[in-house]
């Protein structure tokens, strides 16, 4: 401050006023300042308000979507199971209903649970409803959707005729002769010339009635001696069936085969010409690939089946029937979860159990005096890579024989189990099946090769071979359908399935559900 001599007035000094202007306008200053953030507070809160709300609305559409998807994908579920279980061949009756059926995969990064039904409305029309619940349980969308099936059922191909005759010899390299002096009582197919001699022949098995017999040469037949025939003169009890001779039926006298005492060739039909018959293929190959042979999963004991992953008879000493049990299963190669077959062995009951398809790579030798059976139930066909050899005393029955010493006690029936074996003859050895000595087996063979018996062992299924060598038997026990995995069985051709989504039937169903 200074005083003014003239007046004696006191004035402030200019930078006094000056640092009081500064005060007020940083007062002015502050309180804009305060007004500033308090504007953006409010604006932070209504920012931080307004994401929350778009995160809610955010998590719920999310559970929306995936309970849409999950009805959506309920839908898809239904329709795969309907061709391809449920209704397989459209033969469902209408009205047929499939009840609730759970689906999906809750929890965190789940895509939520689901349920879905069916009816069948129509002819190959079904309804189908999904519910689709989101991984939340907050929210359920429900679906509908008809569909119309379009399925073709599968070609069945029935067995080859090959398994309707007892014994069928596809490539004779001479004449075919019964051996022995004891009949032959099976039906009999010759690829080529059937010669008949001594006092051999085919005949009726007893007990039968007459008219179950076939025989059929492609090539002709021959009576070569006054005793040799075929049927007998008892009608109708020891008439045979029919009789085919391509090339002709010729008598040992010249007679023309007929139902005279002469001709000795007593049937109930003579039919001079008939389409021949081709020996069903068998795929070793394919067969042994199948299956991871060398690594069995075995439940009881253990069992060789392959020990070196290739298909070369190197298995030694195969035994079936040890002194202790087996309970093996194979599996599919690459796939473990699914069974090839499975073979299993009880040594104290002295059954065998057998499903599916087995391969044994290496040769069969059945020792004198075995006698077991294998279980009602079983149904399947044995593989052997190399050839069978069996021995006197021995049996192996059917069910429901079962062993009686060399014989079994009662005829055996096919539809309670049915063992087909196959020897492959892969070392292409003279005889692919001998047998030696009295025994009975009631199972059904595929031979690659001879089928050499002499007639005091009994085959009593179908005999499928090459050439064959064979004495008298006992009557067929008529199993004219192997069971599945045997050259020539039944199978069924795949069939066509379309199903079809029909136009506009799709909704999305209310809260209150779908009518």
């Amino acid at each position: 401050m200074r005083i003014d001599r003239s007046t004696g007035r006191a004035h402030e000094h200019w930078l006094t006023r000056l640092g009081s202007r500064a005060r007020a306008e940083n007062g002015v200053a502050l309180v804009l300042a305060l007004l500033v953030v308090s504007a953006l507070s409010i604006s932070t809160a209504a920012i931080a308000l307004l994401v929350t709300s778009n995160e809610h609305a955010f998590g719920r559409d999310r559970q929306e979507t995936l309970a849409f998807n999950t009805g959506e994908a309920g839908l898809n579920y239904a329709i795969a199971t309907l061709a391809k279980t449920t209704d397989p061949n459209g033969n469902a009756a209408i009205g047929t209903t499939v009840p609730a059926t759970s689906y999906g995969a809750s929890g965190i990064g789940g895509t939520g649970d689901g349920v879905w039904w069916a009816t069948k409305t129509a002819a190959h029309i079904w309804k189908v409803y999904a519910t689709g619940t989101s991984p939340n349980g907050q929210v359920t969308r429900e679906v509908s959707i008809q569909v119309k099936s379009k399925t073709v059922p599968g070609t069945v191909v029935p067995a080859s005729l090959a398994w309707s005759f007892g014994l069928f010899v596809a490539n004779p390299t001479s004449c075919f002769s019964p051996q022995g002096t004891v009949d032959l009582t099976i039906s009999v197919y010759v690829n080529g010339d059937m010669c008949i001699g001594g006092s051999a022949g085919i005949a009726e098995p007893a007990g039968s009635g007459g008219g179950t017999i076939k025989i059929y040469a492609k090539g002709k037949i021959n009576l070569q001696s006054g005793s040799s025939h075929i049927g007998s003169s008892s009608n109708p009890t020891g008439y045979v069936a029919n009789v085919t001779a391509l090339n002709g039926c010729f008598p040992a006298k010249g007679v023309i085969c007929s139902n005279i005492p002469t001709s000795k060739v007593w049937a109930k039909s003579y039919t001079p010409s008939g389409s021949p018959i081709t020996k069903p293929v068998v795929d070793p190959n394919g067969t042994y690939a199948a299956g991871d042979w060398k690594n069995p999963v075995c439940s009881v004991g253990s069992f060789t089946f392959d020990n070196d992953t290739t298909r070369n008879t190197s298995v030694v000493g195969v035994n079936l029937f040890p002194a202790s049990s087996y309970d093996c299963s194979v599996k599919a190669v690459g796939d473990p979860s699914t069974q090839i077959g499975r073979l299993a062995w009880n040594a104290a009951t002295k059954v065998l159990t057998i499903t599916d398809v087995i391969y044994i790579d290496g040769n069969l030798n059945i020792g004198s005096n075995t006698q077991v059976r294998y279980s009602a139930g079983s149904f399947g066909t044995l593989y052997i890579d190399g050839s069978v050899t069996t021995n006197g005393g021995s049996s192996l029955c059917g069910p429901p024989a079962v062993p009686a010493g060399s014989v079994c006690s009662t005829k055996w029936n096919g539809s309670l189990g049915s063992l087909f074996i196959v020897a492959v003859n892969h070392q292409n050895a003279t005889t692919g099946w001998k047998m030696n000595g009295n025994a009975e087996f009631d199972v059904g063979l595929y031979i690659v090769g001879l089928y050499d018996n002499g007639g005091g062992a009994v085959v009593t299924g179908p005999i499928v071979t090459d050439q064959a060598n064979a004495g008298g038997s006992s009557s067929s026990a008529d199993v004219t359908n192997p069971p599945p995995g045997t050259p020539g069985s039944t199978t069924t051709a795949p069939g066509a399935t379309n199903w079809a989504v029909i136009p506009t039937t799709w909704r999305q169903c209310p809260v209150t559900g779908c009518p």
